[in-house]
């Protein structure tokens, strides 16, 4: 990892890199994001539509027939009226050459409607699409509201509940970029561009109506500006589409490289690498304009080629409006020369609104594609096995258990037989990745098995539900994690507990004092992960809350492994006192930490390489137990 870092940051020396976590991070093993190509599956419509609901999608259109179809009413109704008076006087023409039938005149149809009344019925037909127009805003307005929470609330519940390994392969920044961005884009861009569309579409379907009834010739010419306009809306949304889709994946790299130089920022100014970092920055933000710069120009190439269908539109109306002198009234013609003329924007719009659709549904597609993730167990499970009271007394029991992080790496654990009786001190040993943490996250079914079976006093835990199983057993991790809130509230989270049971965990837990002197108490604010606490305190606070919950079953997952020795002897000494009659499991990191304890297992690559009472291992020379213990001083 250090020599391809060093392609990264030429000016950084191979010694002041290795070890450094921000240059560690770099190198985490992660998924590489991939940008789908072609047309977006229906499948992803199909998912905003059942979020929008049936109901809502009928209602919406309805109010829209409704809107357009009063608009072409009261049209109609205009060009009626005024071609009033061309009837008139076509009828006093008649009139006065002796017209009409059987020597009788014929009244003309402005006499059967007066004034008032055209008023009326023309006041009457903008009442009701004003009403209409405001009810299609206000049901598409609420369904797409809907829409975006229950897709936001959808990907929050599958994500909470996937699989942990998915946050190991993951950068922070992907899941922030769905979270903000696309999120937001189904909020507000996507719900105003389904309004914007239907919106246009359904006038240009009223348009078409208006010419095609006062021009049918209109249809004949329609073909050829249909292929025209089909063939550009094909090649500007293909490209535009695509376009969409890199430019936010383009954008996941940016916050994942902001968070983590946030988060290492010490470690960058100690080893003098601002400006490497800067530069990628640069890069990153580069390429994301590169791929920004694109869609806009696009636009632009959209724009002349609709100026140019439209004014095809336009030529046609005219064109077939003077052939049709004399067999068309003029209002009707007037009418679609009007409607006519205002298709090259609307169609211009259309076309934009088509395919800004296609590239925002990309937000849709890539929350449904984290609204799919491999989920954990179910939390409950109704067909739960009786489970006794007080259990687990503290019985493990691993029988051909082998698991792994990802399907496309080796088995992290395999083949592990290994049995701990109730109240069995047992301390897991071995070497750097040797799979002691892997076991521990198995008791917790973080990691599921491939194969064999992990029991707990004889119950298979694969058959509990993870609520069941993981609050009856402790972990102190090696890295304390404290919440923001108070600190009885990091101590006892669900108020099951009394404020004299709390103030008895942290004298235990060596921290009464500190917390009386505390000017709140139990109310004491704690910062976002503790940051206001030193590292031995969050752990003696962690300590406290497992104190609290009196668990049978207590793992240690290096726990003290960073704090001080005089913090590692209170723990230490703290864990023989109040949990003798619990079955304890450590990782060890330090190995006199052990060393009285019942049973030790030795792990290699996966494998239990060793397992017996410490006397005996450290009997045997040869074992590998022997070699670590004199490594660290605790063997002669």
């Amino acid at each position: 990892p250090v020599d391809t870092l060093l392609t990264e940051f030429p000016d950084a020396s191979k010694k002041n890199l290795e070890g450094a976590p921000a240059a560690n991070a770099l190198f985490r093993t992660t998924d590489e994001e991939k940008s789908k190509t072609g047309r977006v599956n229906w499948r992803v419509y199909l998912t905003y539509f059942r979020a929008v609901g049936l109901l809502f999608c009928l209602g919406v259109v309805i109010t829209y027939i409704l809107a357009h179809g009063l608009s072409l009413g009261s049209n109609f109704w205009l060009v009626d009226w005024t071609d009033d008076a061309r009837r008139i006087a076509q009828f006093n023409g008649s009139s006065s050459r002796g017209g009409g039938v059987n020597g009788t005149t014929v009244a003309p149809l402005a006499e059967s409607w007066s004034r008032p009344q055209r008023i009326g019925i023309l006041a009457a037909f903008g009442l009701l699409q004003a009403l209409a127009i405001f009810w299609g805003a206000f049901i598409s307005s609420i369904a797409c509201l809907r829409a975006s929470r229950l897709l936001h609330n959808n990907l929050l519940n599958r994500v909470l509940a996937c699989m942990l390994t998915f946050f190991e392969s993951t950068p922070l920044g992907r899941i922030v970029n769905r979270f903000s961005s696309d999120v937001n884009c189904v909020d507000r861009d996507l719900a105003e561009k389904w309004r914007t569309m239907l919106r246009i579409a359904f006038w240009l379907l009223e348009a078409l109506i208006a010419v095609s009834f006062a021009l049918p010739w209109f249809l004949v010419a329609l073909i050829g500006i249909a292929a025209m306009f089909h063939g550009v809306q094909r090649i500007f949304i293909s490209s535009s589409r695509q376009l969409k889709r890199l430019e936010s994946t383009a954008k996941s790299p940016i916050f994942s490289h902001f968070s983590e130089t946030l988060s290492g920022v010490t470690t960058i100014r100690a080893f003098e690498q601002q400006s490497n970092f800067k530069r990628i920055c640069n890069d990153r933000v580069n390429f994301f304009n590169r791929c920004y710069y694109p869609n806009i120009s696009s636009n632009r190439w959209l724009a002349v080629r609709l100026e140019l269908v439209g004014n095809l539109i336009v030529t046609f109306t005219c064109l077939f409006g003077v052939l049709a002198r004399g067999t068309v009234s003029p209002g009707l013609v007037g009418l679609a020369a009007i409607y006519a003329l205002n298709v090259t924007q609307s169609l211009n719009w259309l076309i934009r609104m088509t395919s800004e659709l296609e590239t925002n549904i990309v937000a849709v597609e890539r929350i449904k594609e984290y609204s799919e993730l491999e989920q954990e167990a179910p939390w409950q499970r109704p067909d739960e096995p009786p489970l006794p009271d007080g259990w687990p007394l503290g019985g493990v029991s691993f029988r051909g258990f082998a698991c792994r992080y990802r399907d496309d790496l080796p088995p992290a654990l395999a083949d592990i037989n290994l049995e701990v009786s109730p109240g069995q001190r047992v301390g897991i040993v071995g070497r750097t990745g040797s799979g002691k943490s892997t076991l521990t996250l198995s008791l917790f079914r973080v990691l599921e098995p491939r194969s064999g079976q992990l029991l707990l006093d004889g119950v298979d835990v694969t058959k509990l539900g993870l609520h069941t199983l993981r609050t009856r057993i402790t972990l102190i991790p090696q890295d304390p994690l404290l919440f923001a809130g108070s600190l009885r509230w990091n101590l006892d989270p669900f108020d099951r507990h009394t404020d004299d049971e709390v103030w008895s965990a942290l004298e235990t837990a060596h921290l009464k004092s500190w917390a009386s002197g505390l000017e709140t108490g139990l109310s004491h604010p704690i910062s976002e992960g503790g940051a206001n606490l030193s590292l031995g305190q969050r752990q003696l606070v962690c300590l406290a809350r497992a104190l609290l919950r009196r668990s049978r079953l207590l793992v240690l997952d290096e726990a003290t492994a960073a704090v001080d020795v005089g913090t590692d002897a209170l723990i230490q000494r703290t864990i023989r006192e109040k949990f003798s009659d619990a079955t304890l499991i450590t990782v060890a990191h330090r190995l006199n930490t052990v060393m009285d304890y019942d049973k030790i297992v030795v792990l290699e690559q996966g494998r239990v390489l060793e397992s017996g009472s410490p006397s005996e291992l450290l009997a045997n020379k040869t074992s590998v137990f022997y070699e670590m213990a004199l490594q660290a001083g605790l063997a002669k």
